[in-house]
């Protein structure tokens, strides 16, 4: 017996043992050990066993040829298709159309990248004072005209253009338009824009403003003081005295000069002086 066990395993599955007491094995067809071929197993079980049933030739035992199976098998993997059903294997569910990656944000009012609809509908990017306006699907852009400044462009939507007037050159206080003063009060168009605050006096603001006048760099020195009848300080000025100014005026931001013009009558130190109560005024 342990060698007809041995020699069923050896022979790749060519017997089939449906019971414990007796195998009985027929010679190997050709090709046996064929994964597409198979071959009959007798199993002789004695009368009154009841370990198996009795089985005849050409049976299916597992490894021999299978009897003929005329029903319809269920195929899970078609969808649990049913027995005698016309209906196909897979019923496909159609997909939801999704918008391609490349195609631009659209909306029931249209591309909210245009100028009309920027970012959300109505949003509109109004080009004042300036010209070319465009939208990136969030915020507007302009080309500014010279003298104005798009100072709120880092805030979404800007839809107002360049918003901020300012002189050629100017440029922007943090998102902040620049502002506005005059470096002589008495001089029509004497406007020049820095960030001190408006009715700030200081250093900073008293350069801008001989700066502004003079009209050349380098022409405007700090440091000028003015001294009161006792000798004591009583307040600083900026003073145009370089070549290229045309006198030499002075701006006082401190002190009893704060706000106070003097303007010389020529060039150079020598004609510097200190403003007086009743002297034209600046800012």
């Amino acid at each position: 017996m342990a060698f007809v066990t041995w020699f069923v395993v050896s022979a790749g599955g060519c017997a089939a043992i449906t019971g414990l007491d007796s195998i009985s094995e027929q010679d190997c067809a050709p090709n046996c050990g064929d994964a597409q071929s198979t071959k009959d197993v007798t199993v002789d079980v004695p009368t009154g066993d009841s370990t198996g049933p009795e089985t005849s030739p050409g049976s299916d035992t597992g490894s021999g040829e299978a009897a003929q199976d005329t029903s319809t098998p269920v195929d899970a993997s078609e969808g649990g298709k049913e027995s005698g059903t016309d209906a196909p294997a897979d019923s496909p569910v159609e997909a939801p159309h999704e918008t391609g990656s490349d195609a631009p944000v659209d909306s029931s009012c249209g591309s909210l990248s245009s100028v009309n609809n920027c970012g959300a509908c109505g949003t509109v990017c109004t080009a004042t004072n300036a010209t070319n306006p465009q939208c990136n699907g969030s915020t507007c852009s302009y080309t500014c005209q010279a003298t104005y400044l798009d100072c709120n462009q880092g805030t979404a939507p800007d839809t107002d253009g360049c918003e901020c007037k300012a002189a050629v050159g100017a440029a922007c206080c943090s998102g902040s338009c620049p502002v506005a003063h005059n470096y002589d009060e008495d001089v029509i168009g004497s406007t020049f824009y820095d960030c001190v605050a408006a009715g700030t006096y200081n250093q900073t603001d008293a350069l801008d403003a001989c700066n502004a006048s003079v009209g050349t760099a380098g022409q405007c020195s700090a440091g000028y003081y003015c001294t009161g009848p006792d000798g004591g300080m009583v307040g600083d000025m900026v003073c145009s005295d370089g070549a290229g100014a045309s006198a030499c005026t002075c701006w006082g931001y401190d002190g009893v000069l704060v706000g106070l013009l003097f303007a010389g009558p020529g060039k150079g130190m020598a004609n510097c002086d200190c403003p007086q109560t009743g002297d034209p005024k600046w800012k």
